[in-house]
């Protein structure tokens, strides 16, 4: 009997460690399990985050694309705007030109009109003075015609008293 009750002992003994390697089996199992879920999981988040850094990349390389012909497009623009503000100040020194050109004809006009005024002040005294001396010749001519007439009577006069 003791040696059924010794047996009985062990074979608890050996069913408790048995109940004891099933259960770490079985928590080894579960454990397993979990970290094949996490694995999983992990695996689904390393490719979601693949997915984003694949979608960044790309992204990224439009952006830089965006980014270059921004560039491009502004290199232009100041080209553009380099080429105006050249044409702008040729405009400007042609301006200046024109406008001190047209100061010069101003002040010439100037210059032109004063010797017109000059010259047309000179006319009319130098008229007044034909016209006077118009005066003064026909006073003359009348007077040379009396005096003429005058003497032509007078030389009458003697002829017919020489004469006479």
């Amino acid at each position: 009997q003791i040696e059924l009750d010794k047996t009985a002992i062990d074979f608890k003994k050996l069913h408790a460690e048995r109940q004891d390697l099933v259960l770490q089996f079985e928590q080894a199992i579960e454990a397993m399990k979990r970290r094949d879920e996490a694995i999983r999981e992990t695996g689904e988040a390393l490719i979601n985050k693949r997915q984003d850094v694949t979608e960044l990349r790309r992204l990224l390389e439009e952006k830089k694309a965006f980014l270059k012909e921004q560039e491009d497009e502004n290199e232009a623009v100041e080209r553009q705007t380099m080429d105006a503000e050249r044409v702008v100040q040729k405009y400007r020194a042609v301006l200046q030109q024109e406008i001190q050109s047209k100061q010069d004809l101003q002040d010439e006009l100037e210059v032109v009109r004063s010797t017109l005024s000059k010259v047309a002040s000179e006319l009319q005294m130098k008229r007044t003075q034909v016209t006077n001396a118009k005066d003064a010749l026909e006073a003359k001519k009348m007077r040379l015609e009396e005096a003429r007439r005058r003497q032509a009577d007078t030389q009458k006069r003697l002829g017919n008293e020489y004469l006479a």
